[in-house]
């Protein structure tokens, strides 16, 4: 099949979509739909690139391992669309005076995938912040290297997609996530595909893996255990609310993507990953309180706890477009709008109205139960543990210790 390429403003994405795809059986509404929560999150000067068919490697990889044998029909094809922070045409990618151009550094931000399984049909997405509206954090970051219409182009991003309810939970997606991470910024890591998934957890499941019905906490780790990592769960329960945070932000504040394990209501739960962190502004700095005072050869010290100092994470989750803002406290709380300190709940909720309320009720009292972290197996010192040993080290309980010249220290800690 002929490949087809449509360049134009992002504001006319649509448009070029259905120029595109008018003769083919692709769910352009679905498509529609989930292109325009995107929308509101990139900027309005964009241009893009829509390419089609498209061959995806994940989603080819769940089309033969589930969707081909079903008896309704899907197609295999995607649809790329990329996005350039300068102006393109269809006519620069065979001039060679515009390929430089094309190609300069910045120029590209990234790339989008749609595959046809609707209503999910957002598929692997890797998106550079400065794509964004807003750019106000800072986030763990790999480098994805792709060819568009046989010119190599180069970005960098987070990996993302949207679950597509049969072979790919939030789970799965999550571990996915995590692996694509990985597998692209280090060479001890290789990306993972959702048949190895189904494969390392075969002889562990007791009941059928397809469709699939989401992943408890413990296959979580186990997969990713199995991928190489040393990996660590921590419980809510076992960790005060001060200590649990401040767990994660040593884990983020070491570029360290997690995942996070969130209770919804009574019964449901909820995988997403905590990838970085709101930029700290120097006011915020200033006006921090230490956290705690301990005794030192030169008098009372005040310590103050970085993780004080960050009041919203950067999360990576399937139901929604990547680099979300949120705090540990209410995880969810881009579901839903606060005025005047009440929870008013948005209405365009990626979920249908019948669903809304109920919805709504069970995110504004969401929990991170559980994280996961996927540490390299030489980092024998785990979070918790090193802080401790620091404070024990610098701090000890007894006249022996270090002399500091300052009354008042930040402590950070960074797991290198």
């Amino acid at each position: 099949m002929e490949i087809k390429y449509k360049t134009s403003p992002i504001g006319n994405i649509y448009i070029s979509i259905q120029e595109l795809m008018k003769d083919y059986r692709f769910p352009i509404s679905s498509t529609i739909d989930a292109l325009g929560e995107y929308l509101e999150h990139l900027r309005d000067d964009i241009y893009i690139c829509v390419e089609f068919p498209y061959v995806d490697r994940t989603f080819r990889d769940s089309y033969y391992s589930y969707f081909s044998t079903k008896r309704r029909l899907h197609t295999r094809e995607c649809i790329r669309i990329s996005l350039f922070n300068n102006v393109i045409s269809d006519g620069d990618f065979f001039n060679d005076d515009s390929l430089n151009d094309i190609q300069k550094e910045g120029n590209f931000l990234g790339y989008l995938v749609i595959r046809p399984t609707e209503p999910n049909v957002i598929a692997k997405t890797v998106i550079s912040p400065n794509a964004l509206k807003r750019k106000d954090f800072d986030c763990c970051l790999a480098n994805y290297k792709i060819t568009l219409n046989g010119i190599g182009l180069e970005v960098s991003g987070f990996p993302h997609q949207s679950q597509d309810e049969e072979t790919m939970k939030c789970a799965e997606v999550a571990i996915w996530s995590t692996m694509e991470y990985f597998g692209n910024k280090y060479s001890d890591y290789k990306p993972i595909l959702p048949s190895d998934i189904v494969n390392i957890l075969k002889k562990y499941s007791y009941e059928r893996q397809l469709p699939s019905a989401g992943l408890p906490i413990t296959q979580i780790s186990y997969v990713l255990k199995k991928m190489g990592f040393g990996v660590r769960i921590y419980s809510k329960s076992v960790y005060k609310d001060d200590v649990f945070e401040e767990i994660i932000n040593s884990y983020v504040e070491s570029q360290i993507p997690i995942i996070a394990h969130l209770k919804l209501g009574k019964s449901g739960h909820h995988a997403y990953l905590i990838i970085g962190r709101k930029v700290i502004s120097e006011y915020k700095i200033n006006k921090i309180l230490p956290s705690k005072t301990v005794q030192t050869l030169n008098g009372n010290v005040n310590i103050i706890n970085s993780f004080n100092m960050c009041e919203n994470y950067v999360v990576i989750d399937d139901t929604f477009p990547p680099y979300q803002l949120t705090t540990i406290n209410d995880p969810a709380s881009y579901y839903y709008k606060k005025l005047n300190n009440e929870k008013k709940f948005v209405d365009t909720i990626p979920f249908g109205k019948e669903k809304q309320q109920k919805v709504n009720e069970v995110y504004s009292v969401a929990q991170i139960e559980n994280i996961v972290v996927p540490l390299y197996k030489k980092i024998y010192l785990d979070a918790y543990s090193a802080r401790q040993l620091i404070l024990n080290i610098f701090f000890p309980a007894n006249e022996i210790g270090y002399s500091y010249n300052e009354n008042e220290i930040i402590l950070q800690l960074f797991l290198t």
